[in-house]
């Protein structure tokens, strides 16, 4: 997400990479957008905290063990 972030150049390369500060920012960039998001091998489900909110969005999450609710 950092990278695409800065690739958009919505964040500055110097800013936080923590999820909670970059959350802000990418859902600007999102918002109102079809977009197809994938969350590749993630640990579990609390690392799932950037999910796309825009009609028509949808997110692809995958992980090498199962995910629990």
């Amino acid at each position: 997400m950092r990278a695409l972030l800065e690739d958009r150049m919505v964040l500055k390369q110097s800013g936080s990479g923590a999820v909670d500060a970059l959350a802000g920012p990418y859902r600007s960039l999102t918002t109102g957008r079809r977009v197809l998001v994938l969350l590749d091998d993630f640990a579990d489900t609390e690392q799932v905290t950037v999910l796309p909110v825009s009609p028509g969005s949808a997110a692809l999450v995958s992980s090498r063990n199962p995910l629990r609710a």
